[in-house]
């Protein structure tokens, strides 16, 4: 195992040659700029993360919380973007849907 310091090094040095002129928050293809401008991201739909975390959120709110986030959605309009609302109302329809099989084939217990 290398020594701390050498570590930091590593680190230091997988950092500078990683990350470069990356856009921060994983977006899209990058822009052609002038000479000493830092790159633009053309990404229309936000970067990756943002929607992951829009979809994780989104559907973990349908999914344990349905009736709550229905009522909030609809009675709170504009609140969340339209892909939260998209999401919220997946998790809503996933949860319906694993009731209706623990209905329908959940045995006797």
């Amino acid at each position: 195992m290398p020594s701390p310091d050498s570590m930091r090094n590593m680190e230091d040095l997988w950092m500078d040659a990683n990350g470069g002129n990356a856009v921060p928050g994983g977006g899209g293809v990058t822009a052609t700029t002038a000479a000493g401008e830092e790159p633009v991201a053309h990404d229309s739909l936000g970067s990756m993360h943002e929607q992951l975390d829009g979809l994780v959120k989104g559907m973990l709110m349908g999914f344990f919380w349905p009736l709550g986030g229905l009522a909030w959605l609809t009675r709170e309009d504009g609140m969340l973007p339209q892909r939260w609302r998209v999401w919220i109302g997946f998790g809503v329809s996933f949860s319906a849907f694993v009731g209706l099989m623990r209905a329908l084939f959940g045995g006797e217990q």
